[in-house]
């Protein structure tokens, strides 16, 4: 299992993803991506299950936490449509893109946190904070349950 947490650091919450990633380097594989779908793309390499995680915008409350599971040759669990990244082209274009490829991992897990400021040069949103922490516990207990992410 390698964790990837999506983000820009300079872009108030969209750092969620990658201070996910500061959390949990200690206890897993983690990768931070700007959101480029090469580079998103080359980091799963051969690792059979992948948790990507990476700040929403769905009208959601700012801090919430949503999950969908992926297999590697199905469909999506849930319906993304209403939803967006805050990249231009979004972890789900990067995903079909990966499928269209052939190199996407047997299962993939989408951990999005709702986010509402992107400015540049601000902090976290005061409502990240506790998801960010909820996040890595979510994380760390897939990890540790046989099945990991299947019990979403």
């Amino acid at each position: 299992m390698i964790v990837i947490g999506v983000g820009n650091r300079d872009r108030g919450d969209d750092a969620v993803g990658p201070l996910v990633v500061d959390r949990l380097r200690s206890s897993l594989p983690c990768f931070e991506s700007n959101g480029d779908p090469a580079t998103l793309i080359s980091l799963f390499g051969r690792d059979s299950e992948v948790i990507i995680v990476d700040a929403m915008v769905t009208g959601g409350a700012t801090g919430s936490i949503s999950s969908a599971g992926l297999a590697g040759v199905g469909e999506i669990g849930i319906d993304f449509s209403g939803q967006s990244s805050t990249h231009g082209f979004g972890v789900f274009e990067a995903l079909e893109l990966a499928r269209a490829l052939g190199s996407l991992p047997p299962r993939v897990t989408l951990v999005g946190v709702e986010a509402s400021s992107f400015e540049p040069g601000y902090g976290l949103s005061p409502e990240l904070e506790p998801a960010i922490e909820r996040t890595v516990d979510l994380i760390l207990r897939w990890a540790a349950e046989p099945g990991g992410s299947d019990d979403l």
